[in-house]
């Protein structure tokens, strides 16, 4: 290129090409360390507050659960507290008929009225009272599917045993007569469910058993 100037070397020739806005700003990486700061800055304050949100709702669900099992305590006891008057009510239903059994049985043993009155702590008269009863209806001292239930309910024989003992019971069944009724021991039953001394699931129970034995229920 020997007696050419400078300004007759064709461009393509030149090593190095000046182009527009390449040049080095050192404000533009300062700007994005300022975003990430904040970015870092925001996501640290989104989790502070998702943890303070999760605390509560911690603590909101052990309120619940608290709130939760106080209403089971609170329901366990009214359930007891039924159970415990059914029981009572058993008790004051199956008494009579057990004082009748007993003072039968002394009597019949020889006992003077006298004598029984002092053991069981009542009156002569009471005893005279009972006798007679027991005398002109001697079915009033026999076991009946009523006390089955009474016994169930005071705890003396389990569920499995009121089942069974209820479910092979030699029932009769109650009829119409014009606008009276003629009671069969299976009203027992009935009355037991409406006392509240079985469950509607005994009864369904105890009623298939009987249909299955080909009696009617």
């Amino acid at each position: 290129m020997a007696g050419k100037t400078p300004a007759q070397v064709p461009l393509r020739q030149t090593r190095g090409r000046v182009r527009k806005g390449t040049a080095f700003d050192p404000s533009s990486n300062s700007d994005l360390r300022r975003k990430n700061l904040a970015l870092a800055a925001e996501i640290v304050r989104l989790t502070g507050q998702l943890e303070r949100k999760d605390q509560r709702v911690q603590k909101l669900k052990g309120r619940l659960t608290s709130i939760a099992s106080e209403a089971t305590q609170a329901a366990n006891k009214t359930n007891d507290t039924e159970r415990e008057l059914i029981a009572l009510s058993a008790q004051r239903r199956i008494a009579p008929v057990r004082e009748r059994r007993a003072i039968a049985r002394l009597s019949e043993a020889g006992a003077t009225q006298v004598a029984i009155a002092e053991r069981a702590g009542v009156s002569q008269a009471h005893v005279s009272r009972v006798l007679a009863l027991v005398k002109e209806h001697p079915e009033s001292i026999d076991v009946t599917a009523r006390e089955v239930g009474w016994l169930y309910a005071i705890g003396e024989i389990g569920v499995d045993a009121m089942l069974a003992k209820l479910s092979d019971w030699p029932f009769t069944f109650g009829q119409a007569h014009g606008d009276s009724w003629e009671r069969g021991t299976w009203d027992d039953v009935m009355l037991l469910l409406t006392d509240g001394f079985i469950t509607e699931k005994h009864f369904e129970i105890i009623a298939e058993a009987v249909k299955a034995g080909g009696r009617h229920a």
